[in-house]
Protein backbone atom coordinates (compact mmCIF):
# COMPACT_ATOMS: atom_id res chain seq x y z
CA UNK A 1 0.00 0.00 0.00
CA UNK A 2 1.05 3.53 -1.07
CA UNK A 3 0.53 6.44 1.24
CA UNK A 4 1.41 10.19 0.86
CA UNK A 5 1.72 12.89 3.82
CA UNK A 6 2.96 16.13 4.42
CA UNK A 7 5.07 16.34 7.26
CA UNK A 8 6.94 20.09 8.07
CA UNK A 9 6.36 20.73 3.82
CA UNK A 10 8.34 17.72 3.14
CA UNK A 11 6.39 15.17 1.08
CA UNK A 12 7.52 11.34 2.25
CA UNK A 13 5.24 8.30 0.29
CA UNK A 14 4.93 5.59 3.22
CA UNK A 15 5.02 1.96 1.25
CA UNK A 16 3.72 -0.93 3.11
CA UNK A 17 5.45 -4.19 2.26
CA UNK A 18 4.06 -6.95 4.64
CA UNK A 19 4.75 -5.56 7.24
CA UNK A 20 7.28 -3.48 7.11
CA UNK A 21 6.83 0.42 6.42
CA UNK A 22 9.35 2.23 4.49
CA UNK A 23 9.50 6.06 3.72
CA UNK A 24 10.78 7.93 1.28
CA UNK A 25 10.81 11.82 -0.28
CA UNK A 26 8.46 12.52 -3.13
CA UNK A 27 10.67 13.37 -6.13
CA UNK A 28 8.53 16.30 -6.34
CA UNK A 29 9.48 17.25 -3.16
CA UNK A 30 13.48 16.76 -3.78
CA UNK A 31 12.80 18.94 -6.90
CA UNK A 32 11.30 21.75 -5.10
CA UNK A 33 14.46 21.54 -2.60
CA UNK A 34 16.84 21.45 -5.20
CA UNK A 35 15.49 24.44 -6.35
CA UNK A 36 15.25 26.38 -3.15
CA UNK A 37 18.90 25.18 -2.87
CA UNK A 38 20.08 26.55 -6.51
CA UNK A 39 18.14 29.81 -5.90
CA UNK A 40 19.84 30.48 -2.45
CA UNK A 41 23.23 29.50 -3.64
CA UNK A 42 23.30 32.07 -6.51
CA UNK A 43 21.93 34.99 -4.26
CA UNK A 44 24.59 34.07 -1.76
CA UNK A 45 27.61 34.10 -4.62
CA UNK A 46 25.60 36.75 -6.36
CA UNK A 47 26.57 39.17 -3.17
CA UNK A 48 29.44 37.85 -2.86
CA UNK A 49 30.91 38.72 -6.24
CA UNK A 50 29.17 41.62 -6.18
CA UNK A 51 31.19 43.22 -3.08
CA UNK A 52 34.34 41.90 -4.21
CA UNK A 53 34.48 44.10 -7.82
CA UNK A 54 32.42 47.04 -6.52
CA UNK A 55 34.47 50.00 -6.25
CA UNK A 56 35.68 51.67 -3.19
CA UNK A 57 33.70 54.59 -1.47
CA UNK A 58 36.65 56.87 -1.65
CA UNK A 59 37.46 56.02 -5.10
CA UNK A 60 38.04 60.25 -7.15
CA UNK A 61 35.11 60.98 -8.90
CA UNK A 62 35.46 62.55 -12.03
CA UNK A 63 32.64 64.31 -13.75
CA UNK A 64 34.61 67.21 -15.50
CA UNK A 65 34.85 67.69 -19.06
CA UNK A 66 38.70 67.73 -20.50
CA UNK A 67 38.70 70.63 -22.38
CA UNK A 68 39.92 69.55 -26.02
CA UNK A 69 43.34 71.40 -27.50
CA UNK A 70 44.07 73.28 -30.51
CA UNK A 71 46.11 71.30 -33.21
CA UNK A 72 48.38 74.49 -33.00
CA UNK A 73 49.17 74.25 -29.69
CA UNK A 74 49.96 70.48 -29.29
CA UNK A 75 52.24 71.14 -32.17
CA UNK A 76 53.81 73.44 -30.72
CA UNK A 77 54.17 71.83 -27.31
CA UNK A 78 55.96 69.10 -29.22
CA UNK A 79 58.84 71.18 -30.60
CA UNK A 80 61.85 69.96 -28.58
CA UNK A 81 63.60 72.19 -25.64
CA UNK A 82 66.83 73.78 -26.70
CA UNK A 83 69.83 71.87 -25.66
CA UNK A 84 72.45 74.75 -25.17
CA UNK A 85 74.58 75.39 -22.43
CA UNK A 86 72.33 78.02 -21.34
CA UNK A 87 69.13 76.22 -21.03
CA UNK A 88 71.10 73.60 -19.47
CA UNK A 89 72.34 75.67 -16.62
CA UNK A 90 68.44 77.76 -16.18
CA UNK A 91 67.08 74.77 -15.85
CA UNK A 92 69.35 73.66 -12.77
CA UNK A 93 69.25 77.20 -10.61
CA UNK A 94 69.61 80.48 -10.75
CA UNK A 95 72.67 80.79 -8.85
CA UNK A 96 74.91 80.95 -12.19
CA UNK A 97 72.53 83.43 -14.45
CA UNK A 98 71.13 86.81 -14.01
CA UNK A 99 67.23 86.17 -14.79
CA UNK A 100 66.39 89.66 -13.42
CA UNK A 101 65.17 90.79 -16.78
CA UNK A 102 62.94 87.77 -17.79
CA UNK A 103 60.05 89.27 -16.41
CA UNK A 104 59.60 91.57 -19.15
CA UNK A 105 58.97 88.73 -21.46
CA UNK A 106 57.10 86.54 -18.99
CA UNK A 107 54.04 89.18 -19.60
CA UNK A 108 51.15 88.33 -21.68
CA UNK A 109 52.09 89.56 -25.50
CA UNK A 110 51.86 90.95 -27.91
CA UNK A 111 54.81 93.13 -26.32
CA UNK A 112 56.26 96.34 -28.27
CA UNK A 113 59.44 96.93 -26.25
CA UNK A 114 61.97 98.77 -28.52
CA UNK A 115 63.56 96.71 -31.23
CA UNK A 116 66.76 97.05 -31.80
CA UNK A 117 68.69 96.40 -34.89
CA UNK A 118 69.38 92.87 -35.52
CA UNK A 119 72.31 92.26 -36.39
CA UNK A 120 74.75 88.97 -35.74
CA UNK A 121 74.81 89.70 -31.89
CA UNK A 122 71.15 90.65 -31.16
CA UNK A 123 70.31 87.75 -32.94
CA UNK A 124 72.64 85.59 -30.76
CA UNK A 125 71.40 87.60 -27.38
CA UNK A 126 67.82 86.70 -28.48
CA UNK A 127 68.46 83.23 -29.11
CA UNK A 128 70.08 83.13 -25.59
CA UNK A 129 66.65 84.69 -24.15
CA UNK A 130 64.71 81.74 -25.22
CA UNK A 131 66.68 79.60 -24.32
CA UNK A 132 66.96 81.21 -20.78
CA UNK A 133 63.43 81.54 -20.47
CA UNK A 134 62.77 77.93 -21.52
CA UNK A 135 65.03 76.65 -18.91
CA UNK A 136 63.62 79.03 -16.11
CA UNK A 137 60.20 77.86 -16.78
CA UNK A 138 60.96 74.08 -17.35
CA UNK A 139 62.47 74.48 -14.16
CA UNK A 140 59.46 75.96 -12.66
CA UNK A 141 57.48 73.26 -13.97
CA UNK A 142 59.54 70.68 -12.49
CA UNK A 143 58.73 72.40 -9.12
CA UNK A 144 55.13 72.36 -9.36
CA UNK A 145 55.62 68.35 -10.73
CA UNK A 146 57.49 67.54 -7.50
CA UNK A 147 54.56 69.24 -5.35
CA UNK A 148 51.59 67.43 -6.94
CA UNK A 149 53.69 63.73 -6.84
CA UNK A 150 53.57 64.68 -2.76
CA UNK A 151 49.72 65.17 -2.92
CA UNK A 152 49.35 62.55 -4.80
CA UNK A 153 51.07 59.89 -2.51
CA UNK A 154 49.12 61.70 0.17
CA UNK A 155 45.50 61.13 -1.78
CA UNK A 156 45.07 64.28 -2.56
CA UNK A 157 43.83 62.83 -6.05
CA UNK A 158 40.55 64.51 -6.20
CA UNK A 159 41.85 67.32 -5.49
CA UNK A 160 44.39 67.48 -7.91
CA UNK A 161 42.38 66.61 -10.79
CA UNK A 162 39.85 69.44 -9.49
CA UNK A 163 42.45 71.76 -9.37
CA UNK A 164 44.38 71.28 -12.48
CA UNK A 165 41.17 71.00 -14.39
CA UNK A 166 39.54 74.28 -13.62
CA UNK A 167 43.12 76.04 -14.41
CA UNK A 168 43.15 74.13 -17.61
CA UNK A 169 39.47 76.23 -19.41
CA UNK A 170 41.18 79.55 -18.18
CA UNK A 171 44.67 78.60 -19.51
CA UNK A 172 43.57 77.23 -22.84
CA UNK A 173 41.17 80.44 -23.38
CA UNK A 174 44.45 82.96 -22.52
CA UNK A 175 46.74 81.11 -24.92
CA UNK A 176 44.39 80.84 -27.77
CA UNK A 177 43.72 84.40 -27.68
CA UNK A 178 47.24 85.89 -27.47
CA UNK A 179 48.20 83.06 -30.31
CA UNK A 180 45.32 84.67 -32.74
CA UNK A 181 46.82 88.12 -32.18
CA UNK A 182 50.26 86.92 -33.05
CA UNK A 183 50.03 86.07 -36.54
CA UNK A 184 52.76 87.97 -38.07
CA UNK A 185 56.15 85.74 -38.83
CA UNK A 186 59.32 88.05 -37.89
CA UNK A 187 62.41 87.79 -36.95
CA UNK A 188 62.28 90.68 -34.79
CA UNK A 189 62.45 90.42 -30.97
CA UNK A 190 58.99 91.00 -29.71
CA UNK A 191 57.49 88.41 -32.34
CA UNK A 192 60.17 86.01 -31.41
CA UNK A 193 59.54 86.19 -27.33
CA UNK A 194 56.12 86.19 -28.28
CA UNK A 195 56.09 82.21 -30.09
CA UNK A 196 58.73 81.64 -26.85
CA UNK A 197 55.71 83.08 -24.25
CA UNK A 198 53.21 80.69 -26.69
CA UNK A 199 55.92 77.79 -26.49
CA UNK A 200 56.34 77.19 -22.85
CA UNK A 201 52.80 77.77 -22.21
CA UNK A 202 51.38 75.33 -24.76
CA UNK A 203 53.99 72.99 -23.06
CA UNK A 204 52.46 73.70 -19.76
CA UNK A 205 48.69 73.24 -20.52
CA UNK A 206 49.74 69.96 -22.87
CA UNK A 207 51.03 68.36 -19.22
CA UNK A 208 48.10 69.13 -17.60
CA UNK A 209 46.30 67.76 -19.53
CA UNK A 210 48.30 63.87 -19.94
CA UNK A 211 48.05 64.18 -16.12
CA UNK A 212 44.27 65.22 -15.46
CA UNK A 213 43.86 62.08 -18.40
CA UNK A 214 46.30 59.85 -16.21
CA UNK A 215 44.53 60.78 -12.76
CA UNK A 216 40.99 60.22 -14.52
CA UNK A 217 41.97 56.14 -15.51
CA UNK A 218 43.41 55.53 -12.33
CA UNK A 219 47.59 55.64 -13.25
CA UNK A 220 50.04 57.68 -11.54
CA UNK A 221 51.38 59.82 -13.96
CA UNK A 222 54.51 61.54 -11.33
CA UNK A 223 56.06 58.10 -11.93
CA UNK A 224 58.93 59.04 -14.19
Amino acid sequence: MCTEISICKISLVWYTIGDIVIAHTCPRAREKRQCQNSRAYQKKHSRHHASKTSLPSDQPQFSAVIPSLPLSLVSLAAVPLPTSDLFREALRSTDLLDESDLYLWEQEPPNDYPEPFMMAQEVQYTKNLVDVLLGRHWRLAKAIKDNRTLRFANGKVQELMDEIVEGLAVHIHRWSMVASCITEVAANRNMVMADCWLRWQAREIFTDIEEVKALKNGENPYCT
